[in-house]
């Protein structure tokens, strides 16, 4: 059985979820340099990244892709005549 966002019941994830919490904690208190928003985006998504790669993200494959742009170009299709 599989937890979401990487974490498994077989491990001991404790290090991990708190390292996660730690780096949301430090994206929330930094302000954003480049806009007003109230997340800063650019951490948000650096830190993604790095949790990802830390924990073996096998990226995103050719037929993945592939099914993706399909999904869309029927969606559009169906978009187009709505």
């Amino acid at each position: 059985m599989s937890i979401p966002f990487g974490f498994s019941p077989q491990g001991n994830d404790n290090n991990d979820l708190a390292a996660m919490f730690e780096q949301m904690g430090r994206m929330l208190r930094q302000p954003n340099q480049t806009s007003n928003a109230s997340v800063n985006w650019e951490s948000a998504r650096d830190t993604s990244r790095q949790t990802l790669r830390s924990l073996g993200d096998p990226g995103v494959t050719a037929d993945q892709t592939a099914r993706v742009t399909a999904a869309s170009e029927l969606a559009q299709t169906w978009l187009d005549e709505a």
